[in-house]
């Protein structure tokens, strides 16, 4: 996602507006937890465990929608994602027109 300004501009408020993407938000939020807690294996780490309680994107709180790409990324892994599709659909060129680790050419 190269403009985060622009794709997803207006999805927080539809979150919080639509009790599907609400839903589909809280419960990819709580897989987000799940997956985190198995890989810790039972270890917190320096901040406590803290950590583990975040949601997709390392949001605390079920109001914040921030890291755009974070849900991009787990609705690409995690089919199903409704709140995360929606956002990879606004997605457009969806794929770069260049590989990024190709020299940009000057001309």
């Amino acid at each position: 996602m190269s403009t985060c300004g622009d794709v997803g501009t207006g999805i927080a408020p539809e979150v919080a507006d639509d009790p599907r993407l609400a839903a589909s938000r809280a419960r990819a939020d709580e897989e987000q937890r799940a997956i985190r807690r198995r890989l810790a294996g039972g270890e917190t780490g320096p901040d406590a465990g803290a950590s583990l309680e975040l949601g997709v994107g390392g949001a605390g709180r079920s109001g914040s929608l921030k890291c755009l790409h974070a849900h991009a990324a787990f609705a690409l892994a995690n089919p199903g994602y409704e709140l995360g599709e929606q956002i990879v659909a606004e997605l457009d060129p969806l794929w770069p027109e260049h590989c990024c680790t190709e020299p940009a050419e000057h001309g």
